[in-house]
Parts: structure tokens; sequence; C-alpha cells
């Protein structure tokens, strides 16, 4: 018992993969092929970084830096911030919610109404016609051929 509750903490965790699964796969078939990455045009995509990662990384770098700076330039204007003995001292941020704000909560949850979640879910599949989509296909239709039947009748 003890073994199988280690193999099913290695598969949760993705230091052990099982062929042809769908939620428990190599962490490398995740990844797109470095064939297709390679082939894509990089002012054809929609990704509002650069495709190279060294690119990328001096990019944030600069823009930390550029922060940094300023920060450094206007310590002594912020307030709750200061720099004692070349470390820097963020205070701690104050509630800044109502005491009144739980049962004004409470008296906005009061003016919903109460339906039961079946009822909910019911509605909504009507509105939608999902149900419509769902099919059951037993394994004597496969051998017979017959038509698929609805797998549930509203």
């Amino acid at each position: 018992m003890a073994v199988l509750t280690e193999l099913r903490n290695y598969v949760r965790s993705g230091d052990v993969s099982i062929v042809r699964s769908r939620q428990h796969k190599d962490f490398e078939e995740y990844l797109v092929p470095k064939s297709d990455w390679n082939g894509i045009d990089p002012n054809a995509t929609k990704l509002a970084v650069s495709l190279s990662a060294k690119e990328y990384l001096e990019e944030r770098t600069e823009s930390l830096l550029q922060r940094l700076n300023w920060v450094s330039d206007h310590i002594d204007e912020l307030d709750g911030v200061n720099l004692e003995n070349g470390k820097l001292h963020i205070e701690r941020l104050e509630k800044d919610v109502p005491d009144e704000s739980p049962n004004f909560s409470l008296s906005l949850y009061e003016l919903l109404p109460r339906i039961k979640l079946t009822d909910l879910l019911m509605e909504v599949a009507n509105w939608t016609h999902f149900m419509n989509s769902l099919f059951t296909l037993p394994v004597t239709a496969l051998r017979t051929r017959k038509k698929r039947q609805p797998l549930w009748l509203p």
C-alpha cells in the first residue's frame, strides 16, 4: 500500500508520467515542439512580448532598473517607505474596509431570491440548449449502427 501511495504522489507531482494519459502526461508533451516554435513568424503572433527569452529578460531587467531608480530618487517623498542601513522598509497597510461592510453584504444577499441550484441549472440549460449536445452511444449501438440517443430528456 505504501508503494502505491508513493507512486500516486510521484504521478501527482509530475515526477512520473503515464503514457497516453491526458492528465498525467510527460511535461515535455505540453511544450510546443522546437520545429514548430522555430517556424513561428514573430510578427504574426499576438503576444505582447518578444519570442526571444534573451530579449524578454533584457526588457524586464531594464524596466525593473527604471522603477528601482525612480524609487531611490523619490524615497523621501513616499509615505510609509524608508531606507535604513541599506535596507528598504515598507510599513504594513491598514485595513481600509468600513466596519459596516459585513452587514451591508448580508443585506445584499438577502435581496437575492433563494432558488435551488438544480433549478438554476435547468433554466440555463433551457436558455443555451446545451443539453441537446449530450448524447450517449451504448456499445450495442456501435455493433448495430443504431442512431445515438439523447443522454438527458428535459
